[in-house]
């Protein structure tokens, strides 16, 4: 505890003197690296494959991202709402897309291209208190794994794979050990989180802190996040984008703990337009749907990853250079799992890993089905 007080009053010191919390948006910026983020990747990043991502399909991601009409809610057994949206092809094999943290239903709109490629329908649910699902106080993983079962009864799926990436790896494991063998056929984990008691080693200081929050400081989390959530209610997206641009220096972005290779997407106009917006619809029913999914990755998950059955084909993608959600956690997870889990470690960064893998992803998860 002392030295997690101690952590705090330093970063509050450094904050100071870089003065990087002197206006709204810094406090912003400072929030938009210290989150495990959903994946965001845009075609004018350096290091997408021209093959694997044109033009046109940034077009179609941006068309995608406008239209609600992929969007719907099903009314579960307990009469709460869960949020959905199709995306990929519109028949083939069915895909639950676990989203990130803070992410949304809509974040799904990165697997649209590879599951038209592949042929895979991309269903892509949000938790609860997120978006358009209704709030669960207190609930568990387990309690998500419920609902995934539940909606794909409603939609008539008899059997699917899963992908959980970032924020969503402890959701896609609680599904591999809670659903049954003869629906869930597969599960992929990109960049995951999974049981706390892995412990936070290796994270970059600002996601380390954030965790901790979660665990010792949660009213000062919430207050935070509440200023987030102001920010986003009085500036219009143009204006962060501006201000971010101008104002947010690259030593900032590094002091933040951003690797050379990430600095880039984060200061691409288009990155933190879909950004800005994802966080607008993750924070739509306010900040208690962001604090229960803080207190869910820093809980324990009410299994033992052990336990997950060995039959399930598991793969799991981590980055090297992955300060978010470090590689030693994939490892561990790997480990700790029966089913002998292909493990693929990619020279990437948290968010370079799905901008350059999701495809890959998506197909090793399809060839396992």
């Amino acid at each position: 505890m002392a030295q997690i007080l101690r952590a705090y009053a330093a970063a509050g010191l450094k904050a100071v003197q870089l003065r990087v919390f002197d206006s709204p948006l810094r406090l912003f910026c400072f929030i938009f690296r210290s989150g495990v983020s959903s994946p965001i990747l845009t075609a004018r990043t350096p290091n997408v494959d021209p093959d694997q991502q044109s033009l046109q399909d940034q077009r179609n991601i941006f068309y995608l991202f406008k239209n609600e009409s992929s969007s719907e809610s099903f009314t579960l057994s307990d009469g709460r709402n869960i949020g959905f949206a199709y995306y990929g092809a519109q028949n083939g094999p069915a895909v639950f897309y676990l989203h990130g943290f803070p992410g949304c239903r809509l974040s799904g709109v990165f697997f649209d291209g590879p599951g038209k490629k592949l042929g895979a329908r991309i269903i892509a649910v949000e938790r609860p208190a997120i978006g358009i699902s209704s709030p669960q106080p207190g609930r568990k993983a387990l309690d998500h794994a419920n609902d995934i079962h539940e909606l794909a009864e409603h939609l008539n799926v008899k059997s699917y794979g899963i992908i959980g990436v970032s924020g969503g790896g402890p959701y896609a494991l609680a599904c591999a050990y809670a659903l049954p063998e003869e629906k869930l056929k597969s599960v992929s984990i990109i960049g995951g989180m999974g049981p706390i008691d892995i412990g936070t080693k290796g994270m970059n200081w600002s996601n380390w802190l954030t965790f901790k929050g979660f665990m010792y400081f949660p009213a000062l989390v919430r207050w935070i996040q509440n200023r987030v959530i102001s920010i986003l209610r009085d500036l219009p997206n143009e204006k962060i984008i501006e201000m971010t641009n101008s104002r947010f220096s690259k030593l900032s972005y590094k002091w933040l703990s951003a690797n050379e290779k990430a600095i880039g997407i984060l200061r691409d106009p288009e990155f933190i337009n879909l950004m800005l917006n994802f966080y607008r619809e993750h924070y739509k029913q306010g900040v208690d749907g962001y604090m229960e999914e803080g207190r869910v990755l820093t809980s324990d998950l009410d299994f033992c990853v052990e336990d997950i059955r060995s039959s399930i084909p598991i793969q799991l993608w981590y980055g090297r250079q992955d300060t978010n959600v470090p590689l030693r956690m994939g490892e561990a997870i790997a480990s700790r799992l029966t089913s002998r889990p292909d493990l693929y470690v990619k020279d990437e960064t948290h968010l370079s890993l799905v901008l350059k893998y999701s495809f890959d992803a998506l197909e090793r998860l399809l060839e396992k089905m």
